[in-house]
């Protein structure tokens, strides 16, 4: 006989820099989630494309790997 395979699903946002490594211990600690990462990005993006402005901004990328079903409550805690 097969095992039967769970549906997962993956949720990743993107959040202002420093906030990620909270969120991972609140999925961890409060709903028992290990299978999340957090990866660090930063880039160049022109504000005003006339005055040729550059900004420079850093944000923290989550990524969860959830079963289907458990999806809304972590969708709460991730935004």
């Amino acid at each position: 006989m097969k095992p039967v395979a769970t549906p997962y699903k993956a949720i990743t946002c993107f959040c202002p820099a420093g906030r990620g490594q909270r969120v991972l211990e609140e999925l961890r600690n409060e709903m028992g989630i290990n299978c999340a990462f957090v990866h660090h990005a930063r880039g160049i993006g022109v504000g005003n494309v006339q005055e040729k402005k550059l900004f420079y901004i850093e944000r923290e990328i989550i990524t969860v790997l959830v079963p289907a079903h458990d999806e809304e409550p972590v969708i709460g805690v991730v935004l």
